[in-house]
């Protein structure tokens, strides 16, 4: 399941992200993907318990909503996630979409628990997506402190220190 999202995060980064030379600038702006892609991009009120939420009203365009008490880390982090399931949810995908009945997906704290898999796939995504496993690869050689790789990724810390761990570089 996480190559799966590795793979989709990257084809985004080809398809959005990438310049024509191959140069993928950091940091990763998901915001302006989402945007460049059609959707709609809000920073709202979303209370204590809820990160971010795609929305996907019947016959209008996607959107994604950030909780706005959020770091800017951990809001790039959940437009990634959003995106995630956008990617996940497209027709062309072959998965289920909102058929003109309308969806909404939520990134709460749950999410992070690891037992529903769309939640897994959609983490695995934004991790892949903001901190893509060339450029990390590259740039741990280069420096083996997590919080100057989590600022040259615009990342937490501890969102850093997971993809690291889960790409092999860093030991538990």
């Amino acid at each position: 399941m996480h190559r799966e999202a590795e793979i989709a995060a990257g084809e985004m980064l080809r398809m959005a992200w990438i310049k024509g030379n191959g140069e993928c600038p950091l940091p990763v702006e998901p915001q302006r993907i989402a945007q460049d892609l059609g959707l709609k991009y809000y920073v709202a009120d979303l209370g204590r318990d809820l990160s971010g939420m795609l929305v996907r009203p019947p016959n209008h365009d996607a959107e994604i909503h950030v909780n706005r008490d959020d770091s800017e880390a951990r809001r790039r982090f959940s437009c990634a996630h959003e995106l995630g399931h956008y990617v996940l949810q497209s027709p062309e995908e072959g998965l289920p979409n909102d058929e003109g009945g309308g969806h909404v997906f939520f990134r709460s704290p749950l999410s992070e628990m690891g037992t529903d898999r769309a939640e897994v796939w959609a983490n695995g995504f934004a991790a892949a997506l903001l901190m893509p496993r060339a450029l990390v690869e590259t740039l741990r050689k280069e420096s083996s402190a997590i919080v100057i790789l989590a600022g040259r990724f615009s990342v937490s810390v501890e969102a850093m220190r997971f993809r690291l761990q889960s790409l092999g570089l860093l030991m538990r």
